[in-house]
């Protein structure tokens, strides 16, 4: 369950530490009534497919690169209300910025990995209510096992990383 009055990682000097994945881990994550009020919120309650990604497409993806100069680009559509087809993930140098985009750090998905037999990783366009009154869009995710079961649900509900 996320700590909302963690607002940083000072273990993420060291962004290859151990420390680091762990406090990004908790940082990022939601529950599950989050993530469905986050995802009904963007879709209007509409049932949609998730755009999924394998653990090796995700392990792939940050293979050997750098986290100090590196983060991962989730690509999306703000104004599709009806998929998640369109979502993509690419590896960008850390001073990109995209207004149609939404980043995760590198040891956020380090950590999931390592600490969760997972499968899968199913990522949702979502409504995050930064505010009472600002809402932005965002990415949001869930990583799930080889039975199915939702073993963590990430969310970029803090500062970067």
């Amino acid at each position: 369950m996320q700590d909302k009055n963690l607002k940083s990682c000072e273990d993420c000097a060291d962004c290859n530490s151990i420390a680091c994945e762990q406090c990004v881990l908790t940082m990022h994550s939601i529950t599950q009534v989050q993530f469905d009020q986050m995802v009904d919120n963007y879709f209007y309650a509409v049932v949609t497919v998730p755009k999924v990604y394998t653990a090796i497409d995700i392990k792939m993806l940050i293979e050997g690169k750098n986290c100090e100069t590196s983060k991962i680009q989730v690509m999306f559509s703000r104004y599709d209300h009806a998929t998640n087809s369109e979502i993509s993930l690419m590896i960008v140098p850390m001073t990109a910025h995209d207004p149609n985009a939404v980043y995760y750090s590198i040891p956020l998905f380090r950590g999931v990995l390592r600490n969760f037999s997972v499968n899968t990783f199913h990522f949702s366009k979502a409504y995050e209510f930064t505010s009472a009154t600002v809402i932005d869009p965002t990415v949001i995710f869930q990583a799930v096992d080889s039975f199915g079961t939702v073993v963590y649900l990430g969310d970029l509900t803090q500062t970067f990383p």
